[in-house]
């Protein structure tokens, strides 16, 4: 969130995340714990604690379902991004410790669950029968030196059977713990699908609420009202338009998580896709006044492979840049095919000058935005503008192509390549 192009923070649609932790702790009886990796822990500037900090490897604990479980895990060593459980000891207490990982929307995993278990009392039952059970026989083989290869056979399968148990007591825990751990995906799989939901019910409306107000204030400042009254309609009119940038970002963000892994690349034609995105994806910036966006796309183009609601998503967002910050002038698609055999769209018009001009520094800035989204913090960008950019260039280089800057001064802009399928 930023204003007056000064940094406020990031607002996040999220819950607690140990709210999860704690019903899956409730269910299966294991006690958990909470880490970050320590390039995330450093990014976010979180304050060191020795009294509460457990660090493992290059991950820190730092949360905890209990101080019991705080402790141990300050006490003893484990590998937290190994995929096998391990048995540690501490104070005489031995306890079953498992591990995974939590994975941003880029799928980098900048968290781990550990997750515990005493089994120091499981441990001393089977000892102590163990020992019992050995007492009774060396005293029976010793006075009854007579007893037969049955009657041992007897007592070695009890003694065998109570092992047996304590191994599939130790099972069941086990399984529980994997329980837990589905658990645990199927609440974060419905947590990003009520996201997805909410941000997209919100999307639209918004945006029309944002494109009406747009038209209000040159016809209020012509019907001569009050210099308050219109200052509080140019305020309704920023924060309304910064919060609807702000959910598209969101919208966009989750639709190319969600959609960009693909097993397959259907053909596609740029005219239809072109046409599409002009009729629907652009609907709204065509309704402002002041600004004309035009096609000119020959219908005889070979296809490209690519998923055609990302193209769409792609062509609007280069177009919207201009659109958001300038509102205003021309903006003409046209596309050809060079003799390279690649189909280029240009995406050029007078409402890239000025503020709206785009540059070679802006496609550097893009790149920086994507290395820090990989590496897992909050990449801040200027709105939605940027946003649209990021994702536009990570689409199209994603499907082969590519995203430049128009040379011609005349025709300021965007050059997209794309490859012709064969």
């Amino acid at each position: 969130v930023t204003v007056e192009e000064k940094f406020i923070g990031v607002i996040e649609f999220v819950s607690n995340f140990n709210i999860p932790l704690e019903r899956a702790s409730e269910t299966s009886g294991l006690k958990w714990a909470l880490s970050l990796s320590k390039e995330v822990s450093d990014r976010v500037e979180r304050p060191a604690d020795p009294k509460v900090d457990g660090w493992q490897g290059t991950d820190v604990y730092y949360q905890y379902s209990d101080p019991v479980t705080a402790q141990t895990v300050r006490a003893v060593k484990f590998d937290p991004r190994s995929k096998d459980h391990a048995l540690v000891s501490t104070d005489g207490r031995t306890s079953f410790v498992n591990t995974f990982p939590v994975v941003n929307f880029s799928g980098i995993p900048t968290i781990t669950v550990a997750m515990l278990l005493d089994v120091t009392q499981a441990f001393d039952e089977v000892l102590r029968g163990s020992v019992i059970k050995s007492g009774i026989l060396f005293l029976v083989l010793s006075i009854l030196g007579s007893i037969t290869y049955i009657k041992f056979g007897q007592i070695n399968a009890k003694f065998g059977g109570a092992l047996s148990r304590q191994k599939q007591q130790l099972e069941d825990r086990i399984a529980s713990c994997d329980a837990a751990h589905a658990k645990l995906k199927e609440v974060d799989l419905i947590k990003r699908g009520f996201f997805t939901t909410l941000v997209a019910a919100v999307n639209e409306p918004l945006q029309a609420v944002a494109g009406q107000l747009k038209s209000l204030p040159a016809a209020v400042e012509a019907a001569g009202v009050s210099k308050e009254v219109s200052e509080r309609l140019h305020f309704a009119l920023a924060e309304t338009t910064r919060l609807s940038r702000l959910v598209e970002d969101y919208q966009q963000i989750e639709m190319f998580r969600q959609k960009l892994v693909k097993s397959d690349s259907p053909l596609v034609t740029l005219p239809v896709v072109l046409a599409k995105t002009l009729d629907e994806d652009l609907a709204l910036y065509r309704r402002l006044p002041q600004l004309t966006i035009t096609m000119a796309v020959p219908a005889d183009l070979p296809p490209t492979r690519a998923d055609a609601d990302l193209l769409r998503r792609a062509f609007a967002g280069l177009v919207s840049y201009a659109a958001q910050r300038v509102g205003q002038g021309r903006i003409t698609l046209t596309a050809s095919q060079d003799d390279a055999k690649w189909l280029v769209v240009a995406i050029t018009g007078s409402a890239f000058t000025g503020a709206g001009a785009p540059t070679e520094t802006l496609l550097d800035e893009s790149r920086q935005f994507l290395t820090r989204l990989a590496n897992g913090g909050n990449a801040d960008a200027n709105g939605g503008p940027m946003v649209a950019v990021v994702l536009a260039r990570v689409i199209f280089e994603f499907y082969g192509g590519s995203v430049a800057i128009s040379t011609n001064k005349d025709a300021p802009g965007f050059i997209v390549r794309l490859a012709a399928a064969a």
